[in-house]
């Protein structure tokens, strides 16, 4: 499988929290994880940070971390779409994929295909803005990505929430 290209990785400063996104607009944090099985994992919150949902999906089998990243921020992409958001901020902790779509980089791997498909849903959004974040800020989204998905594709959750994820996203918040 062909690599995507290493991309500078001084332009994009990274946040160590999480922030609330401006008020109107819907943040979405995206995060995979890869192991045994791919799991694709988003937080949509609003802007006062209470979670609005959360979504985890099945991944392709031996997909590489590159791959399900850009994936789950798809993933997030359409999840938004679905609940009719038309203002949104996405953030993840793979500055690749940030990168990627800031810099609409360009190939043939399912990488860039993939970075393809998220410029071109963020195309539909009346506002859209991406930035990266340290893990320390990605949590709630890390969490989810390790959910069961109970025997199914994908699994959307609108709460009760976990006790656990509301823990998180409180400490988002203070």
């Amino acid at each position: 499988m062909v690599q995507p290209p290493s991309i500078k990785r001084k332009a994009l400063p990274a946040a160590t929290y999480w922030s609330k996104p401006l008020i109107g607009v819907i943040k979405i944090n995206c995060d995979a994880f890869v192991k045994d099985t791919t799991k694709l994992g988003v937080v949509v919150r609003d802007d006062r940070g209470a979670i609005i949902a959360a979504a985890v999906r099945k991944g392709g089998d031996g997909w590489s971390v590159e791959v399900a990243e850009a994936a789950t921020m798809a993933f997030g992409l359409q999840i938004a779409r679905r609940l009719g958001y038309t203002r949104i901020q996405v953030e993840s902790d793979a500055l690749n994929v940030v990168s990627g779509v800031k810099l609409k980089a360009n190939g043939c791997s399912p990488f860039f295909l993939i970075i393809d498909d998220i410029i071109a849903l963020s195309l539909l959004f009346d506002f859209f803005s991406i930035s990266h974040v340290r893990r320390s800020g990605n949590t709630v989204a890390h969490l989810v990505a390790r959910w069961e998905t109970n025997n199914c594709d994908e699994l959307v959750c609108f709460g009760p929430f976990p006790q656990s994820l509301l823990t998180l996203a409180e400490l988002d918040l203070s």
